[in-house]
């Protein structure tokens, strides 16, 4: 069980670090986004910070239907209530729906043309936000929330270093 649940751990902290990189790029994108110099990769860095972020909660999502987080979190505990806090979020704001679009699929339907720019800003919006600064806000929980599930995870093992000396964020 300790292996498994390093693994986990040190996959939960590549999603800390992968939202905290989303988080951080898209702070920058938005400040810029005005200035006509950036103007253009400013439109699609913050695609792509917002599709990260929406990649990376549905990937915690698969270890959660997988039973990989349930195997190692008891119930009753705050880091499974934490947990499924996360994935309750991550329901409520379409995460799989917009990695999906985003990444592995360019529509709805292969049949459909590509998704036009306005149908990927309406995937922002589904998601409940109506700008990138208000996606980039409500990561900031998540990745604290991350980070106590990956933690609690540690000290319940008695995890003192992860797999391949990554460092905790």
């Amino acid at each position: 069980m300790t292996d498994r649940a390093k693994r986990v751990a040190t996959t939960l902290n590549r999603f800390i670090g992968m939202l905290h990189a989303a988080r951080c790029t898209a702070a920058l994108w938005i400040r810029h986004a005005e200035d006509p110099r950036y103007r253009f990769a400013a439109q699609y860095g913050l695609q792509m910070t917002f599709g990260t972020a929406m990649l990376t909660l549905r990937k915690f999502q698969d270890l959660s239907t997988t039973g990989q987080l349930e195997a190692l979190i008891p119930e009753g505990t705050e880091a499974r209530r934490v947990t499924e806090w996360v994935l309750r979020e991550c329901d409520q704001h379409n995460a799989r729906d917009s990695a999906n679009l985003l990444f592995a699929h360019y529509a709805p339907h292969k049949t459909e043309p590509p998704l036009s720019e306005r149908e990927i800003r309406a995937l922002v919006e589904a998601g409940g936000w109506s700008t990138e600064e208000e996606v980039v806000e409500w990561i900031a929980p998540i990745i604290d929330n991350l980070r106590f599930i990956r933690d609690d995870m540690m000290s319940r093992y008695g995890i003192t270093s992860l797999l391949e000396d990554e460092r905790t964020s």
